[in-house]
């Protein structure tokens, strides 16, 4: 009864929000095209919250509301939508799901695990470390399906209560920790990662290379893991492992065969993608979309057959694809209709004289904590990356590293426990919604300084 309640709602309040996008006639500073933008950016997130459709019938009809309530014509709003976001995330869901078919992630924790020697901080920290370096090449919420997966056996294997063990706390919460921080260190880390990126370059001109875009992130995750760690640790006072238990555990995770062919043929594929993505930094008709889509077709030749085209589609999140596609068009017309430069305008007076650090540490600090108000982490960069870049041009600062910090606070999905990333580990009941709070707000805020702090310096070396 009550899912069907919040669907009620969900008609109601996008009926009304709709309505008075149609109704209202005085719409000061902006454009009318650019409030009626705003509205149906309203009422998309509000149906994703809702769920009075499902979220991949949000999508087309997003795509048609911008024609009907004219803030663009609709040839303008399915070209938008049909970017290279939208195939990056196919081809991101098909290295993900090779990944999980075979034993890497496992045989990664298993070998992280034995360097714990049963102390906390590196039991927490394998987990951490592990997914950090998984989701640094797979997409974040199927990097946490994996380890979550891993977590729970290994618990299991400990014979502790999820719900009441202050190690599984602490290992359930190190997952989207650990992914977000991936997903940070390289571009192919996260699809917010490739949007950011080409708004900041629409908007802008200027975009960040792989290789900057490693420089900028791998650093700062490992700071994040070292310093995150302890604070989970402490958090939920987290006793050692026994030295018997972690032997019991280990026995039963280790893999004593040597690597399938399978294995194999996924650690060559990705190696090889890994390179032609670095490349990118120096061939210009080269571009990590173009090099994932590659490595998707090639899952699929005869004589490899990582996937098949029925396991693809049925895994495929394509809600997700669906969704970000069309975020991104009505982000791309809120920007024609001129919705940037209001907000520019009247955002900059608040900025006046600040230093670089200051203007970065607001930027990071007002990203991470609009995850309460919109849940919708594509949304976020659709709403701040093409304004601040803008912004920071107009000031003389460099737009790209607007590309970055938007993009990593908008990853930093660790207030709330809405975002998919979270869901996976919170479902499982081992943490509350107060402690991921307590944790997500003390993490959060170090990453917002650690970003102003680092990231101008990181650009005196690109």
């Amino acid at each position: 009864m009550k899912a069907e309640k919040k669907r009620v709602i969900g008609v109601i309040g996008t009926v009304l929000i709709l309505v008075t996008a149609l109704l209202v006639s005085d719409t000061g500073a902006l454009s009318m095209e650019s409030f009626r933008g705003i509205a149906i950016l309203a009422a998309a997130l509000l149906m994703l919250i809702t769920e009075p459709i499902p979220p991949g019938i949000v999508a087309p009809l997003v795509l048609v509301l911008l024609p009907l309530l004219g803030v663009v014509t609709f040839d303008q709003a399915l070209k938008s939508s049909m970017t290279t976001l939208f195939l990056f995330l196919m081809a991101c869901y098909g290295i993900s799901m090779v990944l999980l078919k075979s034993s890497i992630p496992e045989r990664l924790a298993v070998f992280l695990l034995a360097k714990s020697h049963g102390r906390p901080l590196y039991v927490v920290g394998a987990f951490m470390l592990g997914t950090t370096l998984i989701s640094s090449v797979v997409s974040n919420v199927p990097c946490a399906v994996i380890m979550t997966g891993l977590a729970a056996r290994v618990l299991h294997s400990m014979g502790e209560d999820m719900e009441k063990s202050p190690l599984g706390k602490a290992m359930m919460m190190s997952v989207p920790f650990g992914a977000v921080f991936g997903g940070m260190m390289t571009p192919a880390g996260s699809s917010l990662n490739v949007l950011s990126i080409s708004l900041v370059e629409e908007a802008t001109g200027q975009k960040v290379l792989f290789t900057e875009w490693m420089l900028l992130g791998i650093p700062l995750a490992l700071i994040l893991i070292f310093l995150s760690v302890p604070i989970l640790t402490l958090l939920f006072k987290v006793k050692p492992v026994e030295e018997d238990t972690m032997e019991k555990i280990l026995r039963e995770m280790h893999n004593h065969e040597k690597l399938s062919r399978y294995d194999r043929k996924a650690l060559m594929i990705l190696l090889v993608t890994f390179v032609l993505w670095v490349m990118t930094s120096w061939v210009p008709w080269l571009n990590v979309t173009m090099v994932s889509v590659l490595t998707l077709t090639v899952f699929f030749l005869p004589g490899l057959d990582m996937l098949t085209w029925k396991e693809y589609s049925r895994e495929c999140g394509w809600d997700t694809i669906l969704i970000c596609s069309a975020i991104l068009s009505v982000g791309a017309a809120l920007v024609d209709t001129g919705v940037t430069a209001f907000l520019v305008t009247a955002i900059s007076p608040y900025f006046t004289n600040t230093v670089l650090l200051v203007f970065l540490l607001i930027i990071a600090l007002l990203v991470n904590w609009t995850h309460l108000l919109i849940p919708t982490a594509s949304a976020i960069v659709v709403l701040y990356a093409s304004s601040f870049a803008a912004l920071s041009e107009s000031y003389g600062y460099d737009p790209r590293m607007i590309s970055f910090i938007v993009a990593a606070m908008a990853s930093c999905v660790l207030l709330i426990p809405f975002d998919p990333v979270v869901m996976v580990s919170y479902t499982k009941g081992s943490y509350k919604m107060k402690e991921l709070f307590t944790a997500g707000t003390v993490v959060s805020t170090i990453w917002a300084i650690l970003l102003a702090l680092w990231v101008p310096i990181a650009f005196l070396f690109i």
